[in-house]
């Protein structure tokens, strides 16, 4: 009861952490010495699979990337649990195993097909679970957001859990028993598990609607915010950590599906304008995370030219590049994307045969330009 306490205890403390100190807490020694508590006996194996939920948790909604797990015994010594246990059947108790699973998956990033097959069934079972009561919804939650961990799988069987996570996403659009992170995690487990198939476009861009839903779910996180920064700061935190994994997946959306068929393209991309300047002040890491990701889509793919600027993606762009505290990063984005926009113009309206809208636009950039200070600036990379 001793250790419970003190993990509840930590995990609470956890989850005040940002991230610069959630970094500090997710190191090699941290992971080291947990396996070794639990060799010692020092730390039960139930207690150990409760932290290790907690840490695998921080990282994943955090948005952390980095795979600590996979380089010390702690991943072979689930590897070893999960296959003993699913070979006794009869014997295994359900709800560790389901922790067990979620551990693994939340912590590690490479994962043998041998033990996906056995943890997506399993978790996937309790994502399928409708009840709306807290305690169910935590767990589906939780099942969700470990699932959207895998990142590779490449022998997997065509439509294999396919039907599953329709259902789920399909289930929630009628009757919105999902959190928001449970959600947003359904998505990117079906993105990454069937990005190489050939119907993922009919199927989320028709049938699923992913612009729209990925709209309507920023709208909704963005008005929850209190962009002034007085929030509660654990719901803040993690509100702020959902709209990253939100702009991840749509940066992963537009990889793989071309962009052009989505329907409701303009509005997704005026509320994600919105959401890098109003995070700008109070939320700098968002800021960030967000305007590197757009900057980045916005230079790679062939958004319309009438998109960018109605929607008010050029103003921001020189908005950016004028701000004081501008990341240095981001500098690299935006005078790309200013030397592509005129190549765009040109190509775009000579395709629509439309020489008097591209000398519009042309001439409305450049005055925007000039306006702005940038004339002179641009003038080795622009031309007309």
């Amino acid at each position: 009861m001793e250790q419970k306490q003190k993990i509840k205890e930590m995990n609470e403390m956890m989850d005040k952490m940002d991230e610069n100190e959630s970094h500090c807490v997710l190191t090699n020694e941290e992971f080291k010495e947990i396996d070794k508590m639990i060799e010692e006996k020092k730390l039960s194996l139930e207690n150990a699979i409760l932290l290790l939920k907690q840490l695998g948790y921080l990282k994943t909604l955090k948005c952390m990337y980095s795979s600590f797990f996979e380089m010390f015994s702690l991943i072979e010594r689930f590897e070893r649990l999960i296959i003993e246990k699913e070979k006794k059947k009869e014997e295994k108790n359900e709800k560790i195993f389901v922790d067990i699973c979620e551990s693994y998956l939340l912590l590690g990033r490479w994962f043998s097909s041998e033990l996906l097959s056995i943890c997506i069934p399993c978790l996937l079972k309790v994502a399928l679970k409708k009840e709306e009561n807290e305690e169910t919804q935590k767990e589906v939650e939780m099942a969700l957001l470990a699932l959207s961990c895998i990142e590779y799988w490449n022998e997997i069987e065509q439509g294999l859990f396919l039907n599953e996570i329709k259902i789920i996403i399909q289930y929630h659009q009628e009757h919105h028993n999902l959190t928001r992170l449970a959600y947003q995690s359904a998505w990117r487990f079906l993105m990454i598990l069937y990005r190489n198939e050939e119907s993922l476009e009919r199927l989320i861009v028709n049938e699923l609607n992913f612009v729209k839903e990925a709209t309507r779910e920023l709208e909704v996180l963005k008005s929850c915010v209190n962009w002034k920064g007085n929030n509660n700061e654990i719901e803040a935190m993690k509100k702020s950590s959902i709209i990253k994994r939100w702009m991840i997946l749509i940066h992963l959306f537009c990889n793989y599906i071309d962009i052009s068929k989505a329907d409701g393209l303009e509005d997704l991309v005026g509320c994600i304008v919105d959401l890098c300047r109003i995070s700008i002040e109070n939320y700098k890491s968002l800021h960030i995370h967000c305007s590197s990701k757009f900057f980045s889509l916005i230079c790679q793919k062939e958004l319309s030219v009438d998109i960018l600027m109605e929607k008010g993606v050029v103003d921001y762009v020189l908005e950016e590049t004028l701000h004081p505290t501008i990341n240095l990063d981001l500098i690299e984005n935006c005078v790309p994307f200013l030397s592509l926009l005129p190549r765009r113009i040109n190509e775009e309206y000579a395709e629509k045969h439309d020489e008097h809208k591209r000398e519009l636009l042309q001439r409305k950039l450049s005055d925007k330009l000039e306006e702005e200070g940038f004339s002179d600036i641009m003038a080795i990379y622009i031309y007309f």
